[in-house]
């Protein structure tokens, strides 16, 4: 479904900003540069750093007054690192946001306005651009089910897409990538947190689901960027495999032990993952 929506000018206010951290580097101050003493929005951005050895982190909250860290002592991954980080956050409006994302002026504060005009929507998220500015895959998708998997499985082998992640209209959607997602606190008390049975992936994918079984919309704003640094490297076979297991995990949660079975014949064929 498109959606036309001209979302109004900025207003004053405030975004708790979660960002998890595990060895991103400079990345990780280039994110946080774009980040504070923004003139669209006011921030107070968390940091959960994952990787406790690295002081880069512990180097911006002595820089910048309106940045904190958190440190779990440990890597809990992804999903946990978001839920200690939110517990720890404040206002109505919150906003998950990787490490090696930069967030253009207006654009965050775009983004809350779009979850200020349209009360059904739980959570809104932007296009995600490489650094060359193409746009990126997996922004946004559908839900994954057997169909759906072998439809982009098929579609992959002919060097195809199921999905325009380009410019154009605002788009209800399945699901929208955590790189950079901006939800609504009242929709996050009601669904709950992110399912930390997933270290790694398809934690989005979950959560989203689980807002729209309730009646929420999860919207894509095609028409909004941020530049998403990192480039998956398909050769790590360590991410390959959480991947795989992130996504038996929903499979499991979802659909059973049958469709699950069927599933890891998928992947073991290489048609999936």
């Amino acid at each position: 479904i498109d959606i036309m929506v001209n979302p109004p000018p900025s207003r004053p206010g405030s975004v708790s900003v979660v960002v998890v951290e595990y060895r991103s580097g400079p990345a990780l101050r280039r994110c946080i540069e774009s980040l504070v003493n923004r003139s669209d929005i006011a921030t107070r951005v968390i940091i959960v750093d994952n990787n406790g050895s690295d002081h880069i982190a512990g180097d911006l909250t002595r820089e910048f007054s309106s940045v904190v860290v958190l440190d779990p002592g440990r890597n809990v991954g992804f999903a946990a690192g978001v839920n200690l980080g939110l517990a720890d956050a404040d206002g109505e409006w919150l906003a998950l946001i990787n490490p090696d994302t930069i967030i253009p002026p207006g654009i965050l504060g775009a983004l809350v306005d779009v979850l200020r005009a349209q009360p059904s929507v739980a959570a809104v998220a932007p296009r995600l651009d490489w650094p060359i500015g193409s746009p990126q895959l997996y922004s946004f998708g559908g839900e994954p089910t057997p169909a759906y998997l072998l439809r982009r499985g098929v579609a992959r082998i002919f060097g195809a897409q199921l999905h325009d992640w380009g410019s154009g209209k605002a788009r209800a959607v399945d699901w929208v990538s955590g790189a950079c997602l901006v939800l609504r606190r009242s929709a996050l008390d009601q669904v709950g947190a992110l399912d930390e049975r997933f270290f790694l992936y398809f934690e989005d994918v979950d959560w989203c689901r689980r807002c729209r079984e309730v009646g929420w919309q999860i919207w894509f704003m095609r028409g909004l960027a941020v530049l998403h640094e990192s480039r998956p490297d398909y050769r790590d076979y360590g991410r390959r495999e959480r991947y795989r297991a992130s996504l038996l995990a929903y499979y499991k949660k979802y659909y059973g032990s049958v469709l699950t079975f069927g599933l890891r014949l998928l992947i073991r064929s290489g048609i999936v993952g």
